[in-house]
């Protein structure tokens, strides 16, 4: 049997497949297959990825989903063990892919989370996002620190048979998952010497769909957070929701004594945009209490 799976999502990844593929196939652990799965790119992805000794399944984009696409990778896949990469999550060492399964050795890990580093040159506010998600200590993750992320992860394919990922979620398909097996109290293990790079430069579209999607699945393993003043009219809400931006934002670079004007706008874009994001799902799913069971959210999610 290959002992592992690499399964690769793609859409329009030409800037970095290339690079990914390259290091993949010189990993020191050897035994692996490669499973590609494009939703529509129209760039040179799949002329890059056909250079490489991987099987290439095509969907149609409008059936894209993470946990549709990582399911039907996973159908096609051999391996003992499940191991996801983005397109453009670029490994940082040939020892990459075996320090991902080494903490399989423990039988009760169901799920490995590796580490992620920001690209050069990634957003202000993405670099710190990474940074606090994955600045973790090696080992069995406690709930309040939980993550696991199929940017870079991999899981035992007989605990994706019992428990396969959310189709209906748009995103966040793998903190779902995650959250059940805790709840099972089957153990998600942190790895940082499993590390990739990994992050976006998103514009305002896109960082708003990202968002809202992450904050959908979030609600899918907890209760919505709706603060007092969220049930003032919108107008008001907007206003208050961009001075917390802003306050945040200034103690932030008061205290990294680091103030730069481009870093301080994406820095309260981010945040305004999440306070945000988090009202209007709010409301919807006020309004509509069957809001996260649907086979599609409101939104139009932009890869």
């Amino acid at each position: 049997m290959t002992n592992a799976s690499i399964i690769i999502r793609t859409f329009n990844e030409a800037e970095f497949l290339g690079q990914t593929l390259e290091i993949v196939f010189k990993q020191d652990f050897r035994e692996f297959e490669v499973i590609i799965i494009d939703s529509g790119s129209t760039d040179q992805t799949l002329l890059i990825a056909c250079k490489y000794p991987a099987l290439i399944k095509e969907i149609p984009k409008e059936t894209f989903t993470y946990g549709y696409a990582l399911n039907l990778g996973a159908e096609l896949a051999n391996g003992e063990f499940l191991v996801f990469i983005s397109g453009h999550s670029v490994p940082c060492n040939r020892q990459w892919l075996s320090n991902l399964i080494e903490p399989f050795s423990d039988e009760s890990v169901v799920g490995v989370c590796g580490k992620q580093v920001p690209h050069p040159g990634a957003q202000y506010s993405e670099k710190l996002k990474v940074e606090r998600y994955f600045d973790k200590p090696k080992g069995i993750m406690a709930t309040e620190d939980l993550i696991l992320s199929n940017s870079n992860a991999a899981i035992r394919k007989k605990n994706w048979e019992a428990l396969k990922f959310d189709e209906i979620a748009e995103a966040g398909e793998d903190l779902i998952w995650a959250w059940t097996q805790w709840k099972q109290k089957k153990p998600i293990y942190f790895q940082p010497s499993a590390a990739v790079f990994h992050s976006h430069n998103y514009t305002w579209a896109r960082l708003t769909n990202k968002l809202t999607h992450d904050y959908l699945s979030l609600l899918r393993v907890q209760s919505p957070i709706i603060a007092g003043y969220e049930k003032l009219p919108s107008l008001c809400v907007h206003a208050i929701n961009a001075l917390l931006a802003l306050k945040n934002s200034l103690l932030h670079f008061i205290k990294t004594h680091s103030i730069n004007i481009f870093n301080f706008w994406d820095f309260w874009r981010a945040n305004f945009i999440l306070r945000t994001v988090r009202y209007q799902t709010n409301q919807k799913l006020l309004a509509d209490p069957e809001y996260l069971t649907v086979e599609r959210s409101y939104f139009n999610y932009i890869k």
